[in-house]
């Protein structure tokens, strides 16, 4: 089997189409030829075709042409009307295509990635709304731009090759057709699963485990709130106000903290706090599967309900091989067990998608409700004995006294453990530094003895949490300098102005911004950037020259400065790939040394700015 990366563009009077053979290197181009992209789907119908947002529209876009309609009309179908393109015509399907998509998050475009990459992000000038054939030049100026994005979907593939191999492993392992690449993991699961589609009228019929005692009167008042009807939705619209109102849930103090109980989940955490000493993680394993088996809250559209509990019975064997098991043979078990572990997770997230055949709202509330109040009856437990600082969907992190204190806190939670049949791992760890529940630091205090034999510390981060500091990936590295230098000033007292001194090149420094929706073009510095622009990487300046950039609606009535950005920017679209600072003169750095200060403060302090708008 052959891979085929492919992309299209598609016009009113044009489409083009590029394709890359992976194997031979090979490109392939089509301009309005039919017939030539017909004999080569012929040729290569059985082998496997891959693209960025594939699924979505190149697939379709392919189908339409062979069937005989205009692109466009599928195009727009697409993205002006939002339909699914498969809904176009039942003929279109009768041209199959085995398709992987390399767009695993739905929230990110193939240009923010190029981005992420330090990849060009220069868009076409040609305007896709043109009433007329295009010319020479912009056909021309349309295919390299195709064929970059092709390029640019072959780098993402290769970057996300995990996520391929998962497929792969859950195809081989469950036996399932070839075809199935083209599915969503959830889609995939519910295959797996063997789940068929069932019409109920129960969604609020809550079912809560008998197993779960809260004696608190005011944890009892979360149990009572969710039981009552008229807090049982999600969403609902008022008067004549087009956006939704969602439902914000109970908060009530657990511990003395105040905690928010919602059916998306339960969330807490000390805000502004900075402390050493003995910290517990107790982390619920596999939570929300393991409520799902233990409780018999699996999607009721699974005929043989013993398939998600084998799953997890051989994952655990995968994810914990005996000692002596070679290297090799380790990495293939853990691929294992992380594929699996998309089956488990999946199980439970499709419950509450409609479009998905494990559909089951009621079984998916039952199980977020249950999670969230075996937390509540974990942490009643043992909040005499400990301070309690986070709550978050899964677990729960505490503060202890000392080591008797910690295996007091241990035991109430292993008599949990039998009671409730569900599972806990721990960690320690030595220090926390924690913006809020979504913005925190962890640290290990790691000990040596140097040849004086005077103790050495050395604060290690172990876990980094939060859009501010967290890691950065090839696929996600926006402003990484900041965070970076906010967990080396936070965690090792490093100063930002010493920090960014080892840190030259362009790409630590990028910040990448997008017009989003509610806009039709950008401007900056005089020069109006046409709707095709969406993406941005942009750059603190020292120019006063250069000044801030702003989101324009079509009418121009509506005129916004692009959030977090600098008042003072450079755009700069083109390739950054082994660029340093000292290819972009004007690039103020003292604008990262101020936001990194800033950020840090506002995890220690309640006072503060962001600066990033400055």
């Amino acid at each position: 089997m052959q891979i085929l990366f492919i992309d299209f563009e598609v016009f009113k009077y044009d489409w083009m189409c590029v394709i890359i053979n992976a194997q031979t290197k090979e490109y392939f181009r089509f301009h309005n030829d039919k017939n030539g992209l017909y004999n080569f789907y012929k040729e290569h119908s059985k082998d496997l075709w891959i693209g960025y947002n594939i699924r979505r529209y190149d697939k379709p876009i392919m189908q339409s042409i062979f069937a005989g309609f205009n692109p466009v009309l599928v195009s727009n179908w697409i993205i002006v009307e939002e339909k699914p393109g498969w809904m176009f015509s039942d003929v279109m399907s009768t041209f199959p295509l085995i398709i992987y998509d390399t767009q695993i998050d739905r929230n990110k475009s193939l240009k923010t990635l190029e981005a992420n990459l330090g990849l060009s992000i220069e868009e076409t000038s040609v305007d896709f709304n043109l009433d007329r054939p295009l010319t020479k030049e912009e056909i021309k100026s349309t295919f390299d731009y195709c064929t970059h994005d092709v390029e640019s979907t072959i780098s993402t593939f290769v970057k996300y090759k995990p996520e391929f191999d998962t497929y792969k492993i859950l195809i081989k392992k469950f036996n399932l057709p070839i075809k199935c690449l083209g599915k969503t993991k959830a889609q995939l699961v519910a295959e797996i699963l063997g789940a068929v589609k069932i019409k109920r009228d129960d969604e609020w019929e809550l079912q809560i485990a008998p197993t779960i005692i809260l004696n608190n009167p005011e944890y009892i008042k979360v149990k009572d709130w969710m039981l009552n009807p008229e807090n049982q939705w999600l969403k609902r619209y008022k008067g004549k106000n087009k956006n939704p109102t969602s439902n914000e849930g109970i908060s009530i103090p657990v511990g003395n903290l105040l905690t928010t109980f919602a059916w998306g989940g339960v969330h807490s955490g000390e805000k502004q706090y900075e402390e050493e000493g003995l910290f517990l993680i107790m982390d619920v394993t596999a939570d929300y599967p393991s409520i799902m088996l233990t409780y018999d809250l699996q999607s009721r559209n699974i005929y043989d309900k013993t398939k998600l509990a084998n799953i997890k019975i051989e994952r655990k064997q995968f994810k914990h091989p005996p000692k002596d098991t070679e290297e090799a043979v380790k990495l293939e078990m853990k691929r294992t067990s992380d594929a699996l572990k998309v089956c488990m997770n999946g199980s439970f997230g499709a419950t509450n998608d409609p479009d998905n055949n494990l559909y089951d709202p009621r079984q998916g509330h039952s199980v977020c409700v249950n999670g969230q109040l075996l937390l509540l009856d974990l942490a009643e437990k043992i909040e005499p004995h400990c301070k309690i600082i986070q709550l978050n969907t899964d677990g729960i992190i505490i503060k202890v006294r000392n080591k008797y204190k910690m295996k007091v806190c241990k035991l109430i939670a292993e008599e949990w453990v039998n009671r409730t049949k569900m599972e806990l791992e721990y960690e320690t760890f030595d220090k926390l530094i924690q913006k809020d529940v979504n913005n925190y630091i962890m640290i290990e205090n790691k000990k040596s003895i140097d040849k004086h034999g005077k103790t050495i510390v050395d604060p290690i981060p172990i876990k980094r949490k939060g859009g501010w500091v967290k890691e950065g990936s090839p696929l996600d590295y926006n402003l990484q300098v900041v965070k970076e230098g906010i967990v080396a000033y936070l965690v090792k007292g490093i100063e930002p102005e010493e920090f960014i001194k080892g840190y030259t090149q362009l790409i630590d420094y990028q910040i990448i911004g997008t017009k989003g929706s509610s806009y039709d073009y950008v401007e900056h510095n005089g020069i109006a950037y046409n709707h095709n622009f969406k993406t941005f990487r942009i750059f603190a300046s020292k120019n006063p020259k250069d000044g801030s950039i702003y989101k324009v609606s079509k009418d121009g009535t509506k005129k916004d400065k692009m959030g977090n950005t600098p008042s003072n920017s450079i755009i700069y679209n083109q390739d950054i790939r082994g660029k340093s600072v000292k290819d972009l003169p004007d690039i103020d750095l003292n604008y990262y040394v101020k936001l990194i200060r800033s950020r840090a403060n506002r995890f220690v302090l309640d006072i503060g700015k962001d600066d990033s708008n400055e």
